[in-house]
Order: structure tokens, then C-alpha cells, then sequence
């Protein structure tokens, strides 16, 4: 008996006849979707244009997910680099002249297969075709039922065209106001490390003790700056007070002290916002430093030293873990940036002002607008700034979770 992954090995291969008798097998032993889509895809790959479209329709009306079936076909040649496979189902697509939709998934296996391979300008612009598609069939793809599917049109709907990010970059004042500083004015030419976290008072009093600790342990001189969202000045008083002696060289603070997304005036998804903040305060805390600083999220505490970043930090622009096969709004890992006082400040404010442009058009499905910006901001410096340096953390530090133990998703996480 063959397992499923034999018969996409033996599709894949050339052996299509097999594959089809065992994928018709697959759909009556109860994995419908799967065998549909391994169908569809014999049928295509053997030129037989009615079977393939007959496959969709019926999909389509029994089960209302075509975009889930697009989806996978598209998928399987994306994980496997096959742009040939992807190339084929283009042109059975126009052969039967389908909305120009339904070629999404193919355009965001093309950006996939680039990002892999390094060519981050042929991703880009294949994740904007993709977006162009999951845009004019956003019902067909935004299913809350399959996560890779939802996470992959919802990270390409996040990438704004290059003519608005040219007008953002344009931009140079920070989009949020300034925050309102406690704790002493930091030593400019304090050449310690400097360490950025944001929290609301929730994220503040369950993560913030832990990380502060372990940061301690780590690296003793060490600045950490904290800044509070969605709080008052009692709140970051007080733990800064707690753990102002804990043996960090300084540990200082900020508070929003509006609301930093003065566009957004009707109610949105929290947590993904709260995730950005601290990409809307950093230019004003590089200006205060005039030195590079290391961004983290607060629900995560080292296992050890981090000596290699704070290193990398100091001889780049921007920093941070690459992930090739995240997509758009995955590739940056946000958990651990850096910036520097000068390209990384430039960076930083136009992350900003993206994310806040996204805002503006969006009040759901927010989840991923940070990386996406940042990816974005990267980019266009990279490609447009000579001498730009974007650095990829693991190439020297090796894996993220070598270094981070980051808190479990549950329900003390949920806001």
C-alpha cells in the first residue's frame, strides 16, 4: 500500500498513472481534500484540460474551498522548488481563461522559491503579483480553517506597492508621537550594551520580571530600556523601582503617553499592534543614545550571553534572523532586531510609518504587519542605499532559539 507521500513522489516523478489510481484510493479512505488536489494535478500534468476543470468546479460546489485546493496544488510545487510545475499550472490557467485570482497561490510559490535561493528583488515582486490575486479573491483565501493558507494571503496583503513605499520613506518625521521619558538621562557615548522591550501592564507584570532577570544574568552591563503601552506612569514607576537594582548598568523607561497610532480610531486587533510598538518608538531612542540598540520581545528570557548579537549590532544598519522560507511576512524574524543610530534610525521610521499606512486600511487580519514592514523597510534600503548593511543574525549566532526561551502561546498570552 502506498503512503501519501509516495504517491506525490511518484506524481512528481512522471508516474502519473499510478499516482492517480492511488490518489483515487486516498479520497474514498477519507483525505478528500488532499486527493483532490493530487487529481487535479495528474490531470493537469497529462494535458487533460476538461478532467482538471471538472475536478475544480465540482470541488467549488460541493465544498466551497476552491481557493484551499488552488491553494495546495500550488504549494506542492513551491515546497519543492519546482518552478517548472508552477510554470504548467500558469499555463493551464490561461488556457481556460481563470480569473486572474486564482493564480495567487502560483505567484506566491514563485516568491517562495526566490526567497530560498537569495533573489529577494524576484520575490518581492512575485509576493505583489500574489497580493494582486489573494486582493481580487480575498474570499476565496482568507479561510480561518487553514492557517498556512489565511497566514500566507494575509502576509502578501500587507505589502504595500513601491510607489506609497517611496512616498513613506520620503516621510522624515517619526509617525508616533514622542514618549514621555522616566528614569535618568542616559551617558550618549556609554558604549554598553542597549536592549529595547515593549509591554502593556498584562504583558509588563507576566513576562517582564523573568526577562528583566535573565538579562541581568546574562549581560550585567547592559542597558535596558522599557517602554509601556496602554499604562500609566505609577505602573512603570514602580517596576522599574522593583528591579532597578538587579544589576543592570541602567535599566530606564518611556510611556505612550497618546496614542501612537493617532490614525486608528476604530477598534483593531491588539496584540499585533502591540507587537509594532516598539518600531514606532525606536527612532527616538536611537536619537537618545546615539548608539546601536537591540530590540526583543519581553516574552522570551536568554539562555546565556548574546555577545554575538550586541557584535553584529555594532558593525551593521539592521539586523536580524532571516528566514527564507517564512514568506513576506515571516522572512524578519521581529523577536530580535537591531538598529543603529543612522541607517537603522532611517529604517526604523519608515517601518513606522508603514505599518501605520496599514492601519489605515485595515482594522483585522493584522497579524504579521510588523515583519512584513520591516522586510519591506529592508529591502528598499538594501536595493536603494549603497553601502546599506542588513544583517542576518544566524549566519554568526547560529539558531534563535539557541539563544531565546520564548514563553508558550496560552491562554496568559491571549489579549
Amino acid at each position: 500500500m502506498m503512503t501519501e507521500s509516495d504517491l506525490w513522489r511518484a506524481l512528481l516523478s512522471g508516474d502519473i498513472g499510478r499516482a492517480e489510481t492511488g490518489f483515487r484510493a486516498l479520497r474514498v479512505e477519507g483525505a478528500p481534500i488532499n486527493a483532490e488536489v493530487g487529481l487535479f494535478l495528474a490531470a493537469v500534468l497529462r494535458g487533460d484540460r476538461s478532467r482538471a476543470t471538472k475536478i475544480l468546479e465540482a470541488r467549488a460546489a460541493t465544498h466551497g474551498d476552491l481557493g484551499l485546493l488552488l491553494w495546495r496544488a500550488a504549494w506542492i510545487g513551491a515546497k519543492n522548488g519546482l518552478e517548472r510545475l508552477l510554470d504548467i499550472l500558469t499555463d493551464y490557467f490561461d488556457s481556460i481563461g481563470a480569473p486572474p485570482g486564482w493564480r495567487a497561490p502560483i505567484a506566491y510559490g514563485a516568491g517562495h522559491i526566490a526567497l530560498v535561493r537569495g533573489d529577494t528583488d524576484a520575490a518581492l515582486n512575485a509576493f505583489l503579483a500574489a497580493a494582486d490575486g489573494f486582493a481580487a479573491e480575498r474570499a476565496l483565501y482568507i479561510r480561518t480553517g487553514d492557517e498556512a493558507l489565511t497566514s500566507a494571503a494575509v502576509q502578501c496583503l500587507h505589502l504595500l506597492p513601491a510607489e506609497t513605499v517611496d512616498r513613506l520613506a520620503r516621510i522624515e518625521n517619526t509617525v508616533a508621537p514622542p514618549p514621555e521619558w522616566l528614569g535618568k538621562p542616559p551617558d550618549p557615548v556609554q558604549s554598553a550594551p542597549a536592549v529595547m522591550v515593549a509591554a502593556d501592564p498584562n504583558y509588563l507584570k507576566t513576562f517582564g520580571a523573568a526577562f528583566t532577570r535573565s538579562l541581568a544574568q546574562a549581560h550585567p552591563d547592559a542597558r535596558l530600556h522599557i517602554h509601556l503601552m496602554d499604562g500609566d506612569r505609577a505602573t512603570l514607576d514602580s517596576f522599574l523601582c522593583d528591579y532597578g537594582a538587579i544589576g543592570l548598568a541602567q535599566i530606564d523607561g518611556s510611556l505612550s503617553t497618546s496614542d501612537p497610532w493617532p490614525v486608528q480610531k476604530t477598534p483593531v486587533q491588539k496584540a499585533p499592534i502591540y507587537a509594532s510598538a516598539r518600531f514606532f518608538l525606536a527612532p527616538y531612542l536611537l536619537e537618545r543614545l546615539q548608539h546601536p540598540i537591540l530590540l526583543l520581545d519581553i516574552d522570551q528570557e536568554l539562555r546565556g550571553p548574546i555577545d554575538s548579537l550586541f557584535e553584529i549590532a555594532q558593525r551593521s544598519d539592521f539586523a536580524c534572523w532571516r528566514r527564507p522560507d517564512g514568506g513576506p511576512g515571516g522572512y524578519v524574524a521581529a523577536g530580535a532586531t537591531a538598529f543603529s543610530p543612522t541607517g537603522g534610525a532611517a529604517l526604523a521610521r519608515l517601518a513606522g510609518a508603514y505599518i501605520d499606512a496599514r492601519l489605515q486600511k485595515e482594522a483585522d487580519n493584522l497579524w504579521f504587519v510588523d515583519q512584513a514592514a520591516l522586510f519591506r523597510a529592508a529591502h528598499y534600503y538594501e536595493s536603494r542605499q549603497s553601502g546599506f548593511r542588513w544583517a542576518d543574525f544566524g549566519a554568526v549566532a547560529g539558531s534563535y532559539d539557541a539563544l531565546f526561551d520564548h514563553a508558550p502561546e496560552s491562554e496568559t498570552k491571549r489579549r
